[in-house]
């Protein structure tokens, strides 16, 4: 299915340029259709329209931050390449690069740093140590939506796809009385 997908992309790049667009602008044409007729979101890599494959090389410690657009929120940003949603992610290299901060004002993304408990409790998970009763602090753990205990937090390397901490207003919305001090959600592969 990769080949496929980057075949198909590339194809459909020199099919543009031979209908008169530059290479570049060839290249972001094929990406907005076969995002689009693929069912897939769209990516963008510090500011960049990306093939999802693109991502696979990306390491989850050189990613900073990650937002995810969906539908109508996702089209009125980015046009119809984003009709299935938008995943846009600002790796730790390029955080501060002024092309990143000119795609995040035009989008209008405002980032917020995790504060230094978040990001220890993201970090233990990340790097496969796991999780103590006292990094929890009282909050509600599930992986893959399942409550677990903090041994439970300790995921193979390679395994992780991603770990949300919820503050507990939100948590308490969705998971009722036991998010009432927040959440942290750890979805595996």
């Amino acid at each position: 299915m990769k080949t496929t997908k980057t075949i198909t992309t590339g194809v459909l790049t020199l099919l543009l340029a031979a209908a008169g667009l530059n290479s570049q602008q060839a290249q972001a044409q094929s990406l907005k259709i076969s995002s689009t007729q693929k069912g897939t979101p769209a990516y963008y890599v510090d500011g960049v329209l990306t093939p999802n494959e693109a991502l696979n090389d990306t390491k989850p410690d050189n990613i900073e931050t990650v937002n995810v657009l969906k539908d109508k929120e996702a089209v009125a940003s980015f046009g119809p390449e984003a009709a299935n949603g938008a995943i846009i992610v600002t790796t730790k290299k390029n955080k501060d690069s002024e092309a990143v901060k000119a795609f995040n004002r035009k989008h209008n993304i405002i980032y917020t740093p995790a504060s230094p408990e978040v990001q220890k409790i993201t970090d233990a998970v990340v790097n496969g140590t796991g999780l103590s009763a006292g990094d929890l602090g009282g909050r509600l753990l599930l992986v893959n939506d399942k409550e677990a205990t903090p041994e439970q937090s300790k995921i193979a390397h390679g395994q992780l796809k991603g770990v949300f901490v919820m503050d507990a207003e939100k948590a308490t919305k969705r998971y009722g009385a036991k998010g009432k001090n927040g959440a942290v959600v750890i979805m595996t592969k």
